[in-house]
């Protein structure tokens, strides 16, 4: 019993194949697909891998990493909450020549209130120095490992 076959012609060689009329018809011949695929290889192996930043793939030091998110939003809180402050001590008059006591307990205030302020942005630099600290391990761990010729995976392992 004959099968049927039909012309086919590659459209990477342009060389003509009988292929069967009930299979579906492909994009480039066997020759042509390995060749597109030796060069799809080299391309991959051309192409330098880009590592993810660590807090992306890194596991390690999640409590420190969870410590550093924290002080930056109490840092983000406090701030808010110097501002808000300052602005109403300022608002209630804190003028320090005048001697009434309302005045200098709305200055008190008010120079509380500021330094809430500038504590609030050393809580979030001591997150940002936090993480800081864990990517320069991080780096500082990777920049070995690839001077002893390891693999970033078995830096991360080990």
């Amino acid at each position: 019993m004959a099968v049927a076959r039909v012309e086919w012609e590659c459209p990477g060689c342009q060389k003509r194949y009988a292929i069967r009329e009930d299979i579906p018809q492909p994009e480039l011949c066997p020759a042509c697909q390995e060749e597109q695929r030796a060069i799809a290889d080299a391309a991959s192996q051309l192409e330098p891998e880009i590592p993810l930043p660590s807090t992306l793939t890194d596991r390690r030091y999640r409590p420190l990493r969870l410590l550093a998110l924290a002080l930056e939003i109490c840092g983000v809180l406090a701030g808010v909450i110097g501002l808000v402050g300052l602005t109403t001590a300022l608002i209630q008059g804190a003028v320090p020549v005048v001697a009434d006591s309302a005045a200098l307990a709305a200055c008190l205030y008010g120079v509380g209130y500021f330094a809430i302020f500038i504590l609030a942005f050393a809580i979030y630099a001591a997150g940002g120095a936090l993480e800081l600290l864990i990517e320069i391990e991080h780096h500082t761990r990777l920049g070995r490992s690839e001077h002893r010729g390891m693999s970033t995976e078995e830096a991360g392992s080990g």
